[in-house]
């Protein structure tokens, strides 16, 4: 929700969204910078436009330098002992965007030995996040029963008001020493010297992130420029020096003259150069878990959730983050049907927890959302180098729905839309709330489509609570929204995106455990019946899977369906 004051704040809350937002980000809304009061300044209008709509997604974004990753085929995320525990970065891209020059981006997760804690986001206690024990005793009804559906006697109990707050905690370890500093160096063989970076802190009620950021040595991109060649392979390092590491090595700054660059903790990352295309849309999840329950309950809901984005709207890419593996099976059974060209493909983030720390594992055993804002940092700092943009679909209850069923051009025209010299980072997506039951209604968890055919009624009001980012722009973002560093006087522009272009779609009664979310949520009826849109969606999307032989759609028995189902 946009509170006053040009702030993003809370009040967003739902079943799979992971928590509400907490703390925020100034940002500002804008239109288009090219202001028409003549008719000479509307032709060079429509002249930018036209020309911005015409170029190639490079020249937008890379300017044709090239792009780069960590490498996927390192067995390990990169790491070096730093002040007395470990650094790791989990993600990296080297990348030019919009007016940037060739960028190292990186988040990275300072493990300190010191112990990590679950923070719960409140907005009525004193302080925006605290630990999740301290906040459990203190957190309202009416918070509590925003965040969980809770009732008085669940609230009255703190066994239960801790089993039902859980799941939205997220994960706080401690911040680097305040005065470390970075930079960057390429390989020997490129003989570039260490170039100082700068060191990017979020802080707020949601999340505490820190993310490494330098410059390419400018002769070095001088060269690949001249010779059109880059290497398919890049070592760079990351040099990270604490004030006591340079207390210890009689240093002031990391580029102190006469220094050795060798004598800092450094973080050698492996970058492997981005061949294809730009992409132009990907998603990226929370950290699900206990899929295998979701299956038994409605066994094509994963199945039509990513037939739907993927190969029905056309997302190039979704990067799907699971906290037990729950999701590999999951995969394994759609990588075994016949894949058809233009699908878009599953990047797959298992034991997302395992990856980051062993702390984690044990903290995700019990709120399972503690890893996702640490999804999304890693998500959006590898699709800076990979996609145009990038939508947080949190869940499997959730379905983007662009006008005229067509994602391409939506998006297009969103891009010609808002160009100007300051691009927006994000772009807020509606919702509509839908739960169970209305005219026509059919539940019949066998079949395709069973989430559409069984919600066909919804809340009264189109609310707030999703978004589409521009990773070259927005470089953190919560569930719901995207933040500036804490202390960053830049502002991330924003713009809304009318229902009618581009909304979401959130089933939040999916599964039985979820009845009466919708009302909870809305505080009032859900009881708009006649939505055209949603129906043109629905039957589009239906048509599509039995089209394409889906097996599963309209009145095969449970058991065949589900045979064909494992066959793939």
């Amino acid at each position: 929700a946009m509170a006053p004051g040009g702030r993003i704040g809370g009040g967003c809350g739902g079943i799979g969204c992971g928590g509400c937002c907490g703390g925020g980000s100034r940002v500002r809304r804008r239109g288009l910078r090219i202001a028409a009061t003549s008719v000479w300044p509307r032709i060079q209008a429509i002249g930018v436009a036209l020309a911005f709509a015409l170029l190639p997604t490079d020249a937008v974004t890379s300017g044709g330098l090239p792009r780069y990753v960590l490498c996927p085929d390192e067995p390990a995320f990169p790491t070096v002992t730093l002040a007395g525990g470990t650094l790791t970065v989990f993600a990296a891209s080297l990348v030019k965007r919009w007016n940037r020059g060739l960028l190292l981006h990186a988040p990275v997760l300072w493990d300190d030995n010191a112990g990590w804690t679950p923070h719960l986001p409140c907005q009525d206690c004193p302080r925006p996040s605290r630990p999740f024990e301290e906040v459990l005793q203190e957190i309202s009804f009416l918070e509590a029963r925003r965040l969980s559906r809770m009732s008085p006697e669940e609230h009255a109990s703190i066994e239960k008001r801790g089993e039902r707050l859980r799941r939205y905690a997220k994960c706080f370890g401690r911040p680097l020493p305040e005065g470390t500093q970075v930079g960057c160096r390429l390989g020997a063989k490129t003989n570039a010297t260490i170039t100082e970076g700068t060191l990017l802190r979020f802080s707020n009620g949601e999340l505490l992130h820190d993310f490494a950021q330098c410059l390419v040595d400018s002769r070095v991109v001088r060269q690949w420029k001249r010779t059109q060649k880059a290497p398919w392979r890049l070592t760079l390092d990351l040099v990270v020096a604490t004030p006591e590491d340079r207390d210890r090595r009689g240093r002031d700054g990391m580029l102190a003259e006469g220094a050795p660059d060798g004598d800092m903790p450094t973080v050698r990352l492996q970058l492997c150069r981005v061949d294809r295309p730009w992409q132009q849309a990907a998603f990226c999840t929370m950290p699900l878990h206990r899929l295998d329950r979701l299956e038994r309950e409605l066994p094509w809901a994963m199945d039509d959730w990513l037939a739907y984005h993927l190969d029905f709207l056309g997302f190039d890419q979704g990067d799907v983050y699971d906290v037990d593996g729950s999701f590999a099976p999951i995969l394994a059974r759609r990588n075994r049907g016949r894949r058809k060209k233009g699908q878009g493909k599953v990047a797959y983030h298992g034991h997302w927890p395992k990856r980051l720390s062993q702390a984690m594992v044990a903290l995700s055993a019990k709120h399972p959302g503690c890893t996702e804002t640490w999804a999304y940092a890693h998500c959006l700092a590898n699709h800076r180098a990979l996609s145009r943009w990038v939508v947080i679909l949190h869940s499997p209850d959730e379905y983007l729905g662009p006008g005229g069923n067509n994602l391409t051009r939506t998006l297009h025209k969103i891009a010609v839309d808002h160009h100007g010299d300051d691009p927006v980072g994000l772009f807020y997506i509606k919702n509509k709330q839908w739960a169970l039951g209305g005219p026509a209604a059919h539940y019949d968890p066998a079949n395709r489509g069973a989430v559409f055919s069984a919600a066909r009624s919804r809340d009264r009001v189109v609310r707030y609570g999703y978004a589409l980012l521009d990773p070259g722009i927005c470089l953190c973002a919560g569930p719901h929204t995207c933040h500036r560093e804490s202390t960053d006087v830049r502002h991330i522009f924003v713009q809304d995106i009318p229902p009618e272009s581009l909304v979401m779609h959130h089933y939040v009664e999916m599964l039985e455990r979820d009845r009466g979310s919708c009302e909870h949520f809305a505080d009032e009826p859900c009881d708009v019946e006649n939505d055209p849109s949603a129906s043109r969606l629905t039957s589009a999307f239906l048509e599509f899977l039995r089209s394409s032989g889906a097996p599963g759609v309209d009145g095969q028995d449970e058991g065949q369906a589900v045979d064909e189902r494992e066959r793939g």
